[in-house]
């Protein structure tokens, strides 16, 4: 939790080489942590480095199936590459589990 503490506030320093680096450690060390894994695949997402995220999300939904914004989030990138029909399902899983879910209501 500490390295996944501290790679976010290097991350939202904008230091994303040494978050980068933190965020691999943490999941060395501990390859099921979910926080580590979701926010080193919203970095990635958000760097363009779209597959590397895919592949965490999909870890995180494997350890976590009821990680409501990893739905979400994931859903996201894949309308963005033109999977409208698996983002759906995405963001409708979220809407079975939370109805009021405001991101998977909008997205």
């Amino acid at each position: 939790d500490a390295l996944c503490s501290l790679a976010l506030l290097l991350e939202r320093r904008k230091d994303l080489a040494s978050a980068e680096d933190l965020y691999r450690r943490a999941l060395q060390s501990h390859p099921d942590h979910v926080p580590s894994m979701y926010q080193y695949g919203m970095m990635l997402d958000d760097r363009g480095k779209h597959q590397a995220a895919e592949m965490l999300y999909r870890h995180v939904l494997e350890v976590d199936d009821r990680h409501e914004d990893c739905y979400c989030r994931y859903g996201l990138l894949l309308d963005r590459h033109g999977h409208s029909d698996s983002a759906q399902q995405m963001f409708q899983t979220v809407l079975d589990m939370a109805p009021a879910h405001a991101d998977a209501l909008c997205a």
